[in-house]
């Protein structure tokens, strides 16, 4: 329903956000204020649906408000938002530092493409790994179980998590560990689920991670 109100296209969460009062270190008001949950709490009427019931940890939202950022008292539309977005889709930045807004038609292999997950922080980050084209495609990242890692959680739901997908649907994906040696914890594992159907010839085009 969103995206029909807005000419085919997603909401933009470029970091860092544009709202000072949230007291992240560093804000930039070319960029949008408000959190996605508030955005799609208009059409949902719950801002219930955005707390994980299995997750009780801190959520980092950048500059990104969960109330009205031009409200003083900071009443919060959403109390609380256990999720993050896809990064690659739904973050990206014009050279000017304005928001670039991806649309629908952009979305190639929208049944594979995750938009929207189990996240501590609200940014997904990126895993480059190859396909089944044998060129690197850029997936959801793993956290490890055992350590921290803030771009995202480790597994909350029986080693997978929940990924709503750009087509609409939601489904669990288990997480795939392959930890390369010597890498940090931002590369543990990854979710064989598509941040973007893009293809590259050689890993350094792709993200440069394992």
């Amino acid at each position: 329903m969103y995206v029909q109100d807005y000419d085919e296209s997603y909401f933009n969460q470029a970091w860092p956000g544009g709202c000072a009062s949230v007291g992240y270190f560093t804000t930039d008001p070319k960029l949008p204020a408000q959190r996605f949950s508030t955005l799609l709490y208009h059409y949902i009427k719950s801002g219930q649906i955005f707390a994980c019931p299995s997750f009780s940890g801190t959520t980092y939202v950048a500059s990104y408000a969960l109330y009205d950022c031009a409200e003083p008292a900071k009443k919060k539309i959403v109390p609380f938002s256990a999720y993050g977005i896809n990064e690659t889709l739904l973050a990206g930045a014009n050279a000017d530092g304005t928001p670039q807004i991806a649309s629908l038609a952009s979305v190639d292999s929208p049944a594979v493409t995750g938009l929207i997950a189990d996240n501590d922080y609200i940014y997904s980050w990126r895993q480059c790994r190859t396909s089944e084209t044998g060129k690197y495609k850029k997936y959801w990242t793993m956290g490890d179980p055992v350590g921290y890692f803030y771009y995202t959680t480790p597994p909350r739901h029986t080693g997978g998590m929940n990924f709503t997908f750009a087509d609409g649907h939601a489904k669990w994906a288990r997480g795939t560990v392959e930890k390369k040696p010597g890498t940090v914890s931002a590369y543990y594992g990854y979710y064989n689920v598509l941040e973007s159907n893009d293809e590259f010839d050689i890993l350094a085009a792709c993200g440069g991670n394992p």
